[in-house]
């Protein structure tokens, strides 16, 4: 009476529900950039792309299956971040990109890293439209 294709809908499902791939994401600009150290580490790392599911950076030395306390940090005071979650190293590319998953994450934290992420867009949203009436200005006067 139950045919495999409602179990597979449901296993589809509860992936889709889990898949943190589908978190907001924000990949680093020059007027927002989020910071990374690693551990106990002095040197702080660019992050590239930071999601409520993870985030990228370059480093050298981490490996995949590497597990360690990231804290990431904003240089922005009008977009302030500054968070602690576990991170692992789910792999690395030639060139030395790290890319981690937050696989314990609590929800306080997600919740910060997705306003976080909706402020830093809409602060580039901002910034844009500045640039683009100082513009339009520009050329309104140059006439």
């Amino acid at each position: 009476m139950f045919s495999k294709k409602k179990d597979s809908f449901f296993v589809w499902l509860e992936k889709t529900l889990k898949d943190r791939r589908r978190s907001f994401r924000y990949t680093a600009k020059e007027n927002v950039r989020v910071y990374v150290r690693v551990g106990g580490e002095a040197e702080n790392r660019l992050a590239e792309d930071i999601s409520a599911g993870g985030c990228s950076f370059n480093h050298p030395d981490l490996r995949p299956g590497d597990r360690f306390i990231i804290h990431l940090m904003s240089h922005a005071p009008e977009i302030p971040l500054d968070l602690m979650p576990m991170a692992e190293v789910l792999g690395r590319t030639a060139s030395g990109q790290c890319h981690c998953s937050f696989p314990d994450i609590m929800e306080k934290e997600e919740e910060a890293l997705h306003r976080f992420v909706l402020a830093a867009q809409r602060h580039e949203f901002r910034r844009r439209r500045k640039l683009k009436i100082m513009e339009l200005r520009k050329k309104k006067f140059d006439i």
